[in-house]
This record gives structure tokens, C-alpha cells and sequence, in this order.
């Protein structure tokens, strides 16, 4: 009973003690004895109503679903005869399509072949039948076919609302406007109600606007919500129909065919936009159209592939298997932004939870208007069905006016790239790095899929907090943030980025600058790549501050920082993914001199392979462990921060020296500022000529108050040749 999530009003009733009944069926309940077909005898009289459409047969004593307001899809209604947008009951229950309403109409027939329920549409009809609190567009000189211009008969009808302080009620029919007007009465639009609005004309709603989510505007022109009462318009208003299908499974099509197999296939694909992609090789992706049904595990398209695309395969940069996938649906590109455009950041743009929009361009969620987009997805997803070069859901509108994005709401959606378009979510502007515009409002909640390049990325955010951003499978960085200044990313996670040299997350610097971000509580885990980095490209980016990171199975550095400024407090890692050697580690330093990076480095839990447990420090860099009042500065060639492993807990933290040592006598005495008087030391031969040492740990030390005259001293069990090279280790107990 897939059929339930199709409905808006969805109900189980009983059945009578006797008779039956088939789905897509008009039902009714006479005297209360349960609901039966609705035929001209039961409802003789007028005295019982019609109550919806059956969405499942059903027999006596049983219970069976009604759809008594809302969608019902065409393979429950079937084929309907007749002609017309009204769905009227027979005499005998069953369904057939109208030109116009009528005492037995139940609802509006929809493109696709479903039908939207609203028994109120009959009310209409009839101005016996009509509520007096409202007025009706049906006694106003109108016409309802849409030849004529009706402009200035939907002024006279809003004044007289107003007037009178009645609701305006646009009966079904189809409303040319083809000069601008301002309707300031409260409207509401009977299914089957739609403005035409001619190119260049503008409608502006200054009060309510009452409708269901179905076309209610046409036409090349536009609509102005900005100034109504409403709380959220509808992209369906535009004629969005949501009617996208992800199949993330078991799809295949072989080189040169138009032949896709599957399942789940219907007759309804047949003409609708089709991506059929292969997350292992994503220039393979084949865009094109459905052009027949075979059955429910065949169709046919209308390009043949131009290399194979498998229902499964094991890429061997890839951590797990993945699964060729398809999208199919309707273009709702054009609904999408004519919603965004009309609210202009002045009411929300509300998506529909657990549907899937297909667009085959970028939703700009930038309005004219200059302020900030408002957009919440409930939950929804967005997929590309085109190849687009920015993200499926982006700022950039490609022009340096009219651009702001402070306060904006954007929030509760999933970009699905298709591997089409170069970026899941693009908030920023690519084109125009030099404009200081900035990012800032309530972001959350967004999920990014299959990008061709990056999966989000952020550019310019600006002292605001962006929290549960995540991308999967990018071909390049997962999320990359990108001159934010003043930002907390919480909660932030790039996976399975199947790039060797991308990560997870990347915290970048652009022309404008960027500093003093914080990432709180992020994740980056089997990424081809590494996991968290912080680099700096123009010089322009200090101070960002990592907090309790999460890094696992990465085939890179867990966190590489690259930037002058940084703190890294605490962190989880486990670098037990595919790819893993050892010249990763937890973190690494790799800066220059000039931009003196700085790492607080605690309670960490490693299960990285030796000898790679701890962190690398790079020539030229200056680690300062805050929690001891270390500061470790390498010398040429690095050096490598090691802690010892108890219970999967650092308990130890160890520097390691760069280069060799060569010892010339059977005491050697080396200075280092970080001796203690708690510090041990280990000793690990190089080369053939060194001899091995009884005891790894050698505790002779001489710490001094100053500590460039700290020493320790190596005692050796003969005279040395003076061509013995050795690796010296200094370790604190961790406190």
C-alpha cells in the first residue's frame, strides 16, 4: 500500500456487512453503514456526499484506505475516459474526466495521469451552493478559458472583497492577466484555478493567498509575494510536480545500448529526463530521455551509453563497493526559482518532505531583491538531471549585482549531483572571488551527493554558524570552506571523496582573506585523500582552531595543516581504512617558517600502524604542546611526534629528532631544550655499524634552568667507531 504516501488525507475506513468494492472508485457512506461505491441509489436525494477515492479494493467487514483530500497516482485511478481537468463520479462510482465542475466532481485531473481530491470544488458551481463570506470569481465578468483578458474584472472582485472584508475565491478556470495588478483582498484558488500571466506583467499579492500545492500561476510573467501575509510559498505553484525517482541499485546498461535494466520501471518514465550514472567513473554519466517501457526491469532510452556502466562494481580507490544508480523525472528548474524570485527573501520557499525534485539547471536561491534566500527543503531532495557546471542548489547567480546572503535560511535538503553537475550545494561565488558578499544565517542540515568537483562549499561565511553539512562520494574535496571568517562549522563530515589527493574537509583562503573558524566535533572518514585540511594559498588566512575532530580510514594525514595560527584540541583518529601506509599520520605540520603554525595536541586515540602513531612536524615548522609548555621546533628534514599506546589511549607524547645522530664517544651528551626531569629516552640504531642497546629507555639527563643548556646523556656499552648513527627519541609522560 505504497499508495499512502501520495495522499495529503489519508483514511481506513469499514466496510458494509455486505458488497465490495475496487480501488480508484468513488466511495461514500450512506445512513453510516459503512462506505460503499458511490452510486446514483445511494446517494439518491442529495442527503449523502461522496467521500473519496478507494486507493485499495476491499469486501465486506473490512477496512480499506481513503484518499478524501490530496494526490492519488495514476495507477490507482487508472485510464480514465472522457476529456477536461475535473474527475467527476458516474452513476455507478466510477471516474471520468470533465470539462467543467459539477455536484458529482471529486477532484482535478493532473498531467500525470493522478488525480487531486477536493470534494469542495462542486461548491463552486453553483452560486446556491456557495459561502457567503466569500466572493466568487464565477460572478465577475471573467473569463475562465483564458482567451480574454481578465485583468480588470480580478481588480473590481479584489476591491469588493476588500470592501466588504470577504475571502476572493478564484473558481476553476484559467484567468488571463495581461496588465499588472495588486490584489489586496485575502484570495483563495479552488483546485483547478490558475493565473495566466502574460510576459512582463506583474501580480502582487498584499495579503493572503490560499491554495493547494498544484499550478495555480502560468505564463511568462511574474508574481510578487513579498509583501503578503503568507508564511511559505510552493514551488508546485509554478508547476513543480516532485515526481523524481532515485534508483540507487542493481541498474545496468552496456556500452553502445539504449537498453537499461533494472527494476521497479513504469510506463510513466517514458518522456522524462533520465541520468543514468556510475559513481566509479563519473565521465561516463549518460544524460538523456526514457523512450519506451518494456517492463517493470527494462526500458529503453533515447542515447545509447557510450561505455559500460555495471550494477555493481569494486573501483580500487574506492573503500567499499558502490552501486550504479539512476535519476529520473521532471524539469522543476523553472518552479523552483520562479518561487524564489516571487518570495524574495521576504517568505520562505518550502520544499515537501520525502520527495524528490529534479532539476536540469542550478536552483539559484539568490532573489533579485538583494536579501537573503529563504529556503527550507523539509527534508526533501534536489537532483540534477543535466549536466550544470555550479551546484545543484547555488548562490552564484552569475552576476555581481543584487547578491546577499546574510541571513539567509537554508536548510533541510540534499543536493544528489548525479554526478552531472560540478558541485551538490555552492554557496558563494566561484566567478566572482574579489566581491566581498558575504554567507551568514541559519545553514544547516544539508547534504550534498555525487558531485562532479566539491560536494558544498562555502564561500565567504561570515560570523555565522553552519552545522550538519555533509557530502558523500565527491570527485574532488567533500566540503571545502572557503575565506570564512568568523564561523563555527559544527558538526561538518566529507566522505568517500575518490580523489587521492582531496579530503574530506578543507579549510581554504581565498582573495578575500580567512581566519578565525572554528570546526567543532567534524568527521571525515574514508576519504581517498585525507581527512580534515587547513591550507593556506594566499597568505591571507590565520588562525583556525579544530576542536575533538573524528577521523577514520582515511588514505591520508587525519589533519594536515598547512597555515600559520591553528589549534587542535583533542581528536579521535583511526587511520585503519584502504590506502593506509606509513606516511600518514594523525596530523601534520607542513607550513613554512613565516607562517609559525601552532597545534595544541591532546587526548588522542590512534590506531595508526607504527611507526606512524603520532604526528609529523615538517622543517620549518613549531609545534607547542600547550599542555606541557613544549614548544618542538624540527630542524631540516622534520621530525615525527610519537606517543605510546595503552589501551588504545596516549599515555606518552614523544619527540623525535630530525635527522641522524652520530655518536663519537662512549658518552654522548646532547643538548635539547625540552629535557625534563621526568624525561626518558630511546635510542634506535640506523645503520649496520651501531650496536643494539639492552635497554630501549636510557634515563640520564641533566635538565638545566635554562633550557638551552638541558642535556642527556647516551652511554654506550664500547668505545664507538664514530661512524654509529642513531634515532633519538625524547618522551613525557602524559600528564
Amino acid at each position: 500500500m505504497g499508495v499512502a504516501a501520495y495522499s495529503a488525507s489519508l483514511n481506513v475506513f469499514p466496510a458494509p456487512a455486505a458488497g465490495s468494492g475496487p480501488m480508484g472508485y468513488a466511495v461514500c457512506n450512506p445512513a453510516n453503514g459503512g462506505f460503499v461505491v458511490a452510486t446514483t441509489a445511494n446517494r439518491a436525494g442529495g442527503t449523502v456526499d461522496i467521500g473519496g477515492i478507494s486507493l485499495e479494493s476491499f469486501v465486506a467487514n473490512q477496512q480499506f484506505r481513503i484518499c478524501s483530500g490530496g494526490y492519488v497516482p495514476s495507477d490507482v485511478v487508472g485510464a480514465l475516459a472522457g476529456s477536461g481537468q475535473f474527475v467527476d463520479a458516474t452513476s455507478t462510482g466510477s471516474l471520468v474526466r470533465s470539462p467543467s465542475p459539477s455536484a458529482n466532481t471529486i477532484g482535478k485531473y493532473q498531467s500525470d495521469g493522478g488525480v487531486v481530491v477536493d470534494m469542495s470544488i462542486y461548491l463552486t458551481s453553483s452560486s446556491a451552493q456557495q459561502d457567503p463570506s466569500s466572493l466568487y470569481a464565477s460572478s465577475y465578468a471573467v473569463d475562465p478559458t483564458g482567451a480574454a483578458d481578465s485583468s480588470s474584472a480580478l481588480a473590481t472582485m479584489d476591491a469588493a472583497a476588500v470592501a466588504s472584508g470577504r475571502y476572493a475565491v478564484l473558481t476553476p478556470g484559467t484567468y488571463k492577466v495581461s496588465a499588472n495588478i495588486t490584489l489586496a483582498a485575502n484570495w483563495r484558488f479552488s483546485p483547478g484555478a490558475q493565473l495566466s500571466i502574460d510576459s512582463g506583467k506583474v501580480v502582487t499579492f498584499t495579503a493572503g493567498l490560499d491554495a493547494q500545492k498544484v499550478r495555480i500561476f502560468s505564463g511568462s510573467g511574474t508574481v510578487n509575494l513579498r509583501s503578503s501575509t503568507i508564511r511559505a510559498a510552493f514551488p508546485q505553484w509554478w508547476g513543480a510536480v516532485f515526481d523524481g525517482t532515485i534508483v540507487s541499485s542493481g541498474v545496468s546498461i552496456t556500452s553502445g545500448s539504449t537498453t537499461l535494466t533494472g527494476s521497479g520501471f513504469t510506463a510513466g518514465m517514458v518522456g522524462k529526463a533520465i541520468v543514468v550514472y556510475d559513481r566509479t567513473a563519473p565521465t561516463t554519466s549518460l544524460v538523456t530521455t526514457v523512450a519506451g517501457f518494456t517492463n517493470s526491469t527494462t526500458i529503453t532510452l533515447s542515447a545509447a551509453a557510450a561505455a559500460t556502466i555495471p550494477s555493481s562494481s569494486t573501483p580500487a580507490h574506492a573503500p567499499t563497493t558502490q552501486i550504479g544508480a539512476c535519476v529520473y523525472g521532471t524539469d522543476d528548474a523553472a518552479a523552483w526559482n520562479a518561487a524564489i524570485q516571487a518570495c524574495g527573501g521576504y517568505v520562505l520557499v518550502e520544499g515537501e518532505e520525502g520527495a524528490v525534485s529534479c532539476v536540469a539547471s542550478p536552483v539559484v536561491v539568490t532573489p533579485s531583491t538583494g536579501r537573503a534566500p529563504l529556503l527550507d527543503g523539509l527534508g526533501m531532495t534536489i537532483a540534477a538531471i543535466a549536466t550544470m557546471t555550479l551546484g545543484v542548489v547555488t548562490t552564484d547567480n552569475s552576476s555581481n549585482s543584487n547578491y546577499s546572503a546574510v541571513g539567509a535560511v537554508l536548510r533541510r535538503f540534499k543536493a544528489d549531483a548525479a554526478r552531472v553537475a560540478d558541485y551538490g550545494v555552492l554557496l558563494g561565488r566561484v566567478s566572482y572571488p574579489a566581491q566581498g558578499a558575504a554567507i551568514a544565517g541559519d545553514i544547516r542540515d544539508i547534504d550534498a551527493a555525487h558531485a562532479r568537483s566539491v560536494g558544498v562549499e562555502i564561500i565567504a561565511s561570515q560570523s555565522t554558524l553552519i552545522q550538519r553539512v555533509t557530502s558523500t562520494y565527491s570527485s574532488d574535496d567533500g566540503v571545502r570552506l572557503k575565506g570564512c571568517n568568523e564561523t563555527q562549522f559544527i558538526q561538518i563530515k566529507g566522505t568517500n571523496a575518490l580523489n587521492s589527493g582531496k579530503y574530506g574537509i578543507v579549510v581554504d583562503s581565498h582573495a578575500l582573506g580567512s581566519g578565525g573558524c572554528t570546526l567543532i566535533g567534524c568527521g571525515a572518514e574514508v576519504n581517498e585523500g585525507g581527512g580534515i585540511a587547513l591550507t593556506d594559498t594566499t597568505g591571507a588566512g590565520p588562525s583556525t582552531t579544530v576542536i575533538d575532530p573524528w577521523c577514520e580510514g582515511n588514505g591520508g594525514d587525519a589533519v594536515y595543516i598547512a597555515r600559520k595560527g591553528c589549534l587542535l584540541i583533542g581528536g579521535k583518529y583511526s587511520n585503519t581504512g584502504y590506502g593506509v601506509t606509513n606516511t600518514q599520520y594523525p596530523f601534520r605540520l607542513a607550513g613554512s617558517a613565516a607562517q609559525g603554525t601552532c597545534v595544541a595536541y591532546l587526548n588522542v586515540v590512534s590506531a595508526y600502524a607504527t611507526p606512524n602513531l603520532g604526528g609529523r612536524v615538517d622543517a620549518g615548522c613549531t609545534l607547542y604542546d600547550i599542555s606541557k609548555a613544549h614548544a618542538y621546533i624540527t630542524s631540516a628534514g622534520g621530525g615525527v611526534f610519537m606517543p605510546s599506546v595503552a589501551d588504545g589511549y596516549v599515555t606518552t607524547f614523544t619527540a623525535v629528532t630530525g635527522g641522524a645522530v652520530t655518536v663519537a664517544g662512549a658518552v654522548a651528551t646532547i643538548k635539547d631544550s625540552r629535557v625534563t626531569a621526568t624525561t626518558q629516552v630511546r635510542i634506535t640504531a640506523l645503520n649496520a655499524a651501531a650496536v643494539t642497546l639492552g635497554t630501549p629507555y636510557l634515563s640520564a639527563r641533566t635538565p638545566n634552568a635554562n633550557p638551552a643548556l638541558s642535556t642527556f646523556a647516551l652511554t654506550f656499552p664500547g668505545a664507538p667507531a664514530g661512524t654509529e648513527q642513531y634515532q633519538v627519541q625524547i618522551e613525557e609522560p602524559r600528564i
